[in-house]
């Protein structure tokens, strides 16, 4: 059996999960509920043993965003491979009517 993890990150989801962790360490902010430990826990868990995350992020435009393809560690470790983000795995997205348009990044200032 054979089976490949990807995981999918809004940076939003990862704000959230990061503030979370940073204000637990800290008395005057807000302590993280069990139940936010535990979702807090598995995110980490679950990034850890991913093979392949996919993480979108908002361009502040409605119905515009980037996606980012990245190596997750699991595969990290298979292929001894540092981890990079470079333009060329970054595509950028536009919703409009009942089509998506893709583009590289960076490869036409007019797009968004």
């Amino acid at each position: 059996l054979s089976m490949t993890v990807v995981n999918v990150l809004h940076s939003d989801l990862i704000k959230s999960f990061n503030k979370s962790a940073s204000s637990s360490s800290t008395t005057d902010q807000h302590i993280m509920t069990q139940e936010e430990q535990e979702d807090t826990y598995l995110f980490h868990n679950l990034s850890s043993h991913s093979h392949v995350i996919l993480k979108t992020r908002n361009l502040g435009l409605q119905g515009a965003g980037e996606l980012a393809v990245l190596r997750g560690p699991a595969l990290l470790s298979d292929y001894n491979l540092p981890v990079t983000l470079s333009p060329e795995l970054i595509t950028q997205y536009r919703i409009q009517d009942n089509t998506v348009t893709y583009q590289t990044k960076g490869l036409d200032k007019g797009f968004l």
